[in-house]
């Protein structure tokens, strides 16, 4: 009955006693002693990916802070997780729904550096 599914499917084999070659058919590279080996590609860990991509480049910011002679362009969503962020845009602030927040610090002693 085997046999006859298989010349219906067009599997017919030739010699009766034939057997199937289940070897790997993947091709190995051959490795050369003087080659180097490839360059391994390393990626960044969540945090630092988090800090260069959304910090420091501003990808996908859907707020922009300008304070103390620079601008940022940040994220609500982590801006929220500091109290004065969380009430100046969910309340009923003038500035709540702005997309651009303008901070004045009148103090010298607080700078970008944070020293």
């Amino acid at each position: 009955m085997g046999n006859s599914l298989d010349r219906l499917a067009g599997y017919e084999d030739s010699s009766p006693d034939s057997t199937v070659d289940c070897t790997d058919s993947r091709k190995r590279r051959k490795t050369d002693p003087t080659e180097s080996p490839p360059k391994k590609i390393t990626k960044l860990d969540t945090a630092k990916y988090v800090y260069e991509r959304l910090f420091l480049q501003g990808e996908g910011s859907d707020v922009t802070v300008h304070a103390i002679g620079h601008v940022w362009h940040l994220h609500k969503l982590y801006l929220q997780q500091c109290k004065y962020f969380e009430v100046l845009m969910q309340g009923n602030w003038k500035d709540s729904k702005e997309d651009v927040i303008y901070l004045d610090f009148p103090d010298e002693n607080v700078t970008r550096e944070g020293k």
